[in-house]
């Protein structure tokens, strides 16, 4: 009798080390199954254009977030360029597509042939009382190099880890972000807001249509007739 019940403990106790040995192998198992996390990716998470903001004309920080759901036309402008002229067709732009979700945000700065040398206050009168902007024109940033502004390293496509993009290389370079955040396309300064491809890529943009493209860098000369010197920060 005593070594019936010897026997049936011990087999007892045995399945039971046996099924929990068996449950923690098939655990094991099913995690090693699973895919591996990118530690990349959970050290730098997946950034779009609301991970940013811009300060306007009169110090105050924006954050993008606002601008959530919109697709956004971001231009770094400079008053002395020779293409400022665009800045009438943006406005055209802006006030035809804003109530479809288009927002423009200019972005001055006197990177490229010292095209922007005034102060916030003389920046900000030249282009909404000279030049009627209808649209955000922010405090002057570097938009390119080391003091660039965040939000271009992302614009360029830069990685998150802060290698760096295919930069600016003159001002009126523009860039198309979807509603989701991303951007869509980038365009060379001599491409003007009214030229018929650009509106097609903004009105496909703004229908959700518009696939990023591959990254250009027809941008990367100075425009003819412009000083190329980038020291008038």
């Amino acid at each position: 009798m005593a070594v019936r019940l010897i026997r049936t403990t011990f087999a007892s106790r045995f399945g039971n080390a046996t099924r929990v040995f068996l449950s923690l192998a098939l655990l094991w198992s099913a995690a090693a199954a699973l895919p591996a996390e990118n530690p990349d990716h959970a050290k730098h998470p997946e950034q779009t254009l609301s991970s940013f903001s811009l300060v306007d004309g009169g110090g105050k920080e924006i954050p993008l977030s606002t601008y959530k759901g919109k697709v956004v036309l971001v231009v770094n402008v400079a008053s002395d360029s020779m293409f400022s002229g665009q800045i009438e067709a943006l406005n055209k732009l802006q006030d035809q597509y804003k109530d479809k979700g288009l927002a423009v945000i200019a972005v001055p700065s006197n990177d490229f042939g010292k095209g922007e040398p005034g102060s916030d206050v003389e920046i900000q009168k030249h282009y909404h009382d000279d030049l009627h902007a209808t649209f955000l024109v922010t405090a002057k940033s570097a938009v390119s190099g080391k003091e660039a502004l965040p939000v271009f390293g992302f614009l360029t496509g830069g990685s998150p880890d802060g290698k760096p993009g295919e930069e600016v290389h003159w001002s009126y370079t523009k860039f198309i972000v979807g509603r989701e955040g991303k951007v869509l396309a980038r365009f060379a300064p001599d491409v003007a807001p009214d030229d018929p491809d650009f509106e097609i890529a903004v009105e496909k943009a703004l229908d959700g249509k518009l696939k990023p493209q591959e990254p250009k860098k027809s941008d990367s000369k100075a425009a003819p007739g412009d000083d190329d010197d980038d020291g008038g920060r």
